[in-house]
């Protein structure tokens, strides 16, 4: 046997494992979907089955929970209107950045100052008055330089300290607003985890907004990731009242009120 039959003989083989490792894929995915649609088959006849139960998982006796999202949106708007940690540090330069050229300008003038005191003083063939010349020469145009920088410094500096104080006064007067919207925040995610740590260990069916959203449980993998995202999307129907029993981020509910009004 050459080595070329060999060479064949092996890729003959390839070929018919690769041929049977597609047909297997195939056959595969025909039976997930079969699978697939058998269990939402069976889904829905347990939902019409009769004592079928359905989690409630937007269910908000007297409001609270919704009187809770109102108070954490409140925070949110509160905290909104305040300038972010960035903003504040550009502004802040501004104010580095005068002082900066506030202390060059007074490092180049007092140069200039000592400069011209040895001029005064000493003889012209003296190597102090040289060097004096000299400092004079490069230190007299640098403070002019920097001089006519401040002007412009001074004015950004003393917009962006007024820009700081107004900013100063809303987080005074918004903290109270921002801290109980923390809180209420804490509170809310605290409850709705638990409703859907409960709805998820228990016998019961779960809604078919939820299903069609985020499946019927967590994943192996990334598990607190899935929980966190299926809590977000309950507080947003508890938040703006959305009840569509199919789609999970459905036009709230006063925006469906206004709608029909309309």
């Amino acid at each position: 046997m050459t080595a070329s039959s060999d060479v064949r003989e092996a890729k003959e083989e390839t070929e018919r494992v690769e041929n049977d490792l597609e047909n297997s894929i195939s056959e595969i995915e025909a039976a997930t979907s079969r699978l697939t649609t058998r269990v939402a088959a069976l889904k829905r006849y347990l939902r019409q089955a009769k004592g079928a139960v359905v989690v409630n998982l937007d269910e908000d006796r007297g409001g609270e929970l919704h009187a809770l999202a109102v108070t954490v949106n409140k925070g949110l708007d509160a905290r909104a209107s305040l300038l972010t940690d960035y903003e504040r540090s550009q502004l802040q330069l501004a104010g580095r950045q005068l002082k900066h050229a506030t202390d060059e300008r007074s490092q180049h003038r007092s140069a200039v100052l000592r400069a011209a005191a040895v001029l005064a003083t000493a003889q012209a063939a003296d190597a102090e008055r040289k060097a004096a010349e000299l400092d004079f020469k490069t230190s007299a145009p640098k403070a002019q330089d920097v001089h006519r920088r401040i002007s412009r410094l001074t004015t950004s500096a003393q917009e962006a300290r007024q820009k700081l104080e107004a900013d100063d006064a809303r987080r005074a007067k918004n903290a109270k607003v921002i801290d109980t919207g923390q809180r209420a925040n804490t509170k809310l995610r605290l409850r709705l985890r638990s409703r859907l740590s409960d709805a998820l260990s228990g016998a019961g069916l779960l809604p078919v907004w939820f299903v069609t959203a985020l499946g019927p449980m967590a994943p192996s993998r990334n598990a607190h990731d899935w929980l966190d995202t299926a809590t977000d999307v309950l507080a947003y129907r508890i938040t703006y009242q959305v009840t569509d029993p199919v789609v999970a981020l459905a036009t709230p509910h006063s925006a469906a009120t206004h709608q029909s009004a309309a």
